[in-house]
């Protein structure tokens, strides 16, 4: 900790802490992913996600859409049939006889899928899968093949690309308000987000009194402008030396 003199005595520094008699403004967010410090770290939040915040800004993307291949190779051809489960239910069945091969189970899968959750060709040599709409949640789906007396083996999720959901942006929300009873913070765990005011701020580089505020890609906040990313409105009210605390004004 660090201590700051004025008219009234000494008070405390603490990366988080508030710094008394400045008007602040502390909204609530709900954390993320688990960080190890009591507070001062960076917080963003993402276009749509309300509350959600966290300690690193989300790149825009467009999502994606996931992908596997469903791969039959034949053994010995036989009466049988193939059939596709997605979490244990039957999508698609090819029914065998002696005189089938791969190109024409796969021929079969493709024409027999009910699912309309996902879209499927024909690879020739494999059965292409793809998710039909962009999005994690397909992620969770568990795809199987029984072969039984088909003749046939089978391998899923060769190439296999999961789905991401789209992200619009991340924005700078604030800093995580200290918290004295534990030294981190879980995951979902909720915090004070201070969006104004001023706050104490561990400090990367040397920092002087006036100068605007920037973080760089490990997050650390600093005064170089050097390819780092400003905070809108947010000025070094104290100077400080590398690793100390420095006053940080938001508005």
């Amino acid at each position: 900790m660090s201590f700051e003199a004025n008219e009234y005595g000494r008070s405390i520094g603490a990366p988080g802490l508030i710094v008394p008699g400045i008007p602040a403004v502390i909204d609530t967010g709900i954390l993320q992913v688990a960080v190890a410090k009591e507070g001062g770290f960076l917080l963003f939040g993402q276009f749509g996600a309300g509350d959600a915040v966290w300690p690193t800004k989300a790149t825009a993307s467009s999502g994606a859409k996931r992908t596997f291949d469903i791969t039959p190779t034949l053994v010995t051809a036989a009466a049988g049939t193939v059939t596709v489960l997605k979490n244990g239910v039957s999508v698609a069945t090819a029914t065998t006889t002696s005189e089938s091969t791969v190109s024409t189970v796969i021929d079969s899968l493709v024409a027999s899928w009910n699912d309309p959750l996902y879209v499927v060709t024909d690879g020739t040599t494999k059965l292409d899968v793809e998710a039909a709409s962009v999005g994690a949640l397909q992620n969770s789906d568990v795809f199987t093949v029984s072969v039984g007396t088909s003749g046939f083996t089978a391998v899923v999720g060769e190439n296999d690309i999961a789905g991401a959901d789209v992200v619009v942006g991340g924005y700078f929300k604030g800093i995580a308000q200290r918290v004295t009873i534990a030294d981190e913070f879980e995951q979902y765990e909720a915090l004070n987000v201070i969006s104004k005011g001023r706050v104490w701020a561990t400090v990367y580089g040397d920092v002087l009194d006036g100068q605007p505020v920037y973080f760089d890609s490990s997050y650390n906040i600093t005064a170089t402008s050097g390819g780092n990313t400003a905070i809108s409105g947010a000025i070094f009210k104290t100077s400080a030396s590398d690793g100390e605390l420095s006053q940080i004004e938001l508005s």
